[in-house]
């Protein structure tokens, strides 16, 4: 497992775990192909939550106490008109409650843009367990769709929101999600 550190300027440091993918039997993996087309997927509801689908792919096997399919009428009854093409409901066990809240915030079902907060540009790099500089890394500001590269050295700057949610993510490596909270010193 290789640990990246993720160095944000501007009074803000945050520490970053970047896994490469080398046993892909390990974990679950949701292609990115639409499971119908036309945008229309299944949700997720993990333990009542409505998330994201990459949530599943953190979530360790071990801990899914259940997971039952919902079809037709019974999805839309059960979660509304999003629920039109199906639900994959997940029930979890041997998980903290603050593991949980925590898996619910980097994972939402939608993300909007939080427009009462103050935006800030940041600055950062990203590095691997050996200190050395990640180019090519792509980090999406989840919250607004704006996404930017680290260049060669690893550095990068984007746009930011107390509360936004970064998706950095490498050809090879697991991809990774972290919520900022920006703390002023």
């Amino acid at each position: 497992m290789k640990v990246i550190n993720l160095y944000i300027l501007l009074f803000i440091s945050v520490n970053l775990a970047f896994t490469q993918e080398e046993n892909p039997k390990t974990g679950w993996k949701i292609s990115d192909r639409a499971i119908i087309r036309n945008n229309q997927e299944a949700i997720f509801v993990i333990n009542g939550n409505i998330v994201h689908k990459e949530i599943m792919e953190v979530i360790n096997p071990k801990n899914i106490a259940s997971l039952n399919v919902l079809k037709n009428e019974n999805a839309i009854n059960t979660y509304g008109e999003i629920a039109k093409s199906g639900a994959l409901i997940v029930t979890t066990k041997n998980i903290s409650e603050k593991e949980l809240n925590n898996l619910y915030e980097l994972y939402p079902f939608i993300t909007k843009e939080n427009l009462q907060e103050k935006a800030y540009t940041i600055s950062g790099a990203i590095y691997d367990c050996e200190k050395l500089e990640i180019p090519g890394a792509t980090i999406l500001n989840l919250n607004t769709n704006k996404s930017t590269t680290s260049d060669f050295f690893g550095k990068f700057t984007l746009e930011v929101r107390k509360g936004d949610i970064l998706k950095i993510e490498l050809n090879g490596y697991k991809s990774e999600r972290i919520k900022l909270i920006l703390k002023m010193t």
